[in-house]
């Protein structure tokens, strides 16, 4: 056994590596200082690690650094181009960009969508810009737009913003997936009433701009929005649901499909940065499970963090959603398992029902402290609006797929009765939603600083050391 098997395990190595590669990203983004200051620790370990005549430990602290380096590296070359922006900050500009969304109307009844493959003078500019303007009845996604207006910063996942912008159409996207897309919400409209229809769009690919705002608000109060955003729930369901019912038959159909469901997924929704690391942890979890191997969840965690932050830094720097998702998928791949080992008997762990309970229990739970920290406000009900919505969720999915492809083909086909489970699902959560929004003191105003937010995340953490270590000690007792 090799000097770095007696003390660190490989898969705390990987983990470690990983890590770093994160913070050097982090890290590039904010402070320049506090790289020499960790730099030189490293070098102090490498040091004593030559003077205690350990090489192989030398190799392990060199390569951690390594990884250190690259990630700093990568984040400070994108900062760079980030840089860019502060050239036309407060200038009127004309833009040339790709709409990766259909508009909507604002507040200020102008349409505002999120362009990408932003040019300015000749400039390529890398990030989502947002725009908000006139001059067009529709944008839709995949147009190319020339815009004038006046940019701003702003924060979360846009990076600059033109309001009151003149917006004109140069080419219309017309690509078959977003041709489908339309096709496949006509078809949804054709069969199923208002609010019903957008509500089953939410579902299957997380399209909210036509849901109705007495339903959005309902949702949150209830915190159940999460079903209808662009998140990786809804892509985890449908794979779940896809390598569940083909697994029988074949390792290779059942992955084959699977992946092929993701690859529509993400072109129906166009790539969020939460959709986009459920993509990467779903197909890391198919690729281990074809193969037999048992990947560990927090590798497949960091692995994917590494994946979709080396190719975008602006997730780990700017993006809500990514860390909803991150937190959401710590809670099911990491902390549901546990509680299952620790909480239930041996023959109700596999069960489906436990698995989704326990699953939206630490979604709910890790996702909690930054929602408060993001958002200030607690739903008491959460809880049980989920447990009596959360079962139903994958049918009412289903039923809503298969509404929206018949009211393609045929809308007036077998009277109607291939559309009455969507109706009948979708009424359901609606009710419910509906129902328990109206409860006193359902959704309160609570608060966490960043302090705070760090003291939950220990706690969360310190809970999920301990049930590691009693489902290690109820493994080897029995």
């Amino acid at each position: 056994m090799t000097i770095i098997a007696k003390n660190l395990r490989r898969t705390t190595l990987i983990s470690v590596g990983l890590s770093l590669f994160l913070i050097g990203i982090f890290i590039s983004k904010y402070s320049v200082e506090l790289v020499y200051i960790i730099s030189v620790c490293f070098l102090a370990g490498a040091v004593l690690a030559i003077l205690l005549k350990r090489k192989r430990k030398l190799i392990v602290i060199l390569s951690l650094l390594v990884m250190f380096a690259i990630g700093f590296w990568r984040g400070s070359i994108y900062q760079q181009k980030l840089g860019k922006y502060d050239d036309y900050f407060g200038n009127s500009v004309s833009i040339t960009a790709t709409a990766n969304e259909d508009a909507v109307y604002s507040d200020r009844k102008q349409l505002i969508f999120s362009a990408t493959n932003v040019e300015v003078e000749s400039n390529n500019l890398v990030g989502n810009i947002q725009i908000e303007g006139y001059g067009t009845p529709m944008v839709y996604k995949g147009d190319k737009v020339a815009v004038i207006g006046r940019m701003f910063p702003k924060r979360g996942d846009n990076i600059a913003g033109v309001s009151f912008a003149l917006i004109e159409v140069k080419q219309t996207g017309g690509s078959i997936i977003d041709t489908l897309r339309r096709d496949f919400a006509a078809g949804m409209q054709n069969v199923l009433p208002e609010p019903l229809a957008s509500f089953g769009m939410g579902l299957l690919i997380g399209q909210r701009s036509t849901l109705p705002e007495q339903l959005v608000q309902d949702l949150t109060i209830v915190g159940l929005i999460h079903i209808v955003a662009v998140s990786g729930y809804n892509l985890t369901v449908l794979v779940n649901i896809s390598r569940r019912t083909s697994q029988n038959r074949s390792r290779y159909q059942a992955v084959a499909l699977s992946a092929l469901l993701i690859g529509l997924f993400l072109l129906f929704t166009g790539g969020s940065p939460s959709i986009v690391r459920a993509a990467v942890v779903s197909i890391i979890g198919l690729l281990g499970w074809y193969y037999g191997r048992d990947i560990k969840p927090m590798i497949i965690l960091l692995l994917s963090a590494v994946l979709t932050v080396g190719f975008n830094p602006l997730y780990l720097w700017r993006s809500i959603g990514w860390y909803l998702s991150f937190t959401a998928f710590f809670g099911v791949l990491v902390l549901a398992p546990l509680l299952r080992n620790v909480l239930l008997k041996p023959s109700l762990r596999d069960k489906l029902l436990p698995q989704i309970l326990t699953e939206t229990f630490a979604a709910q739970l890790c996702t909690l402290p930054v929602i408060l920290f993001i958002f200030g406000r607690l739903s008491v009900i959460s809880i049980l609006a989920n447990v009596l919505v959360i079962p139903v969720v994958p049918f009412a999915m289903l039923a809503s797929l298969v509404a929206g492809i018949y009211g393609m083909i045929g809308p007036f086909l077998f009277g109607g009765v291939m559309v009455l489970p969507a109706r009948l699902l979708l009424e359901y959560i609606l009710s419910i939603s509906s129902f328990l929004a109206k409860a006193p003191y359902a959704n309160v105003d609570f608060k966490l600083n960043s302090t705070q937010m760090l003291v939950s995340y220990g706690f969360v953490i310190g809970t999920s050391v301990i049930l590691w270590l009693k489902s290690r000690k109820n493994a080897i007792v029995s």
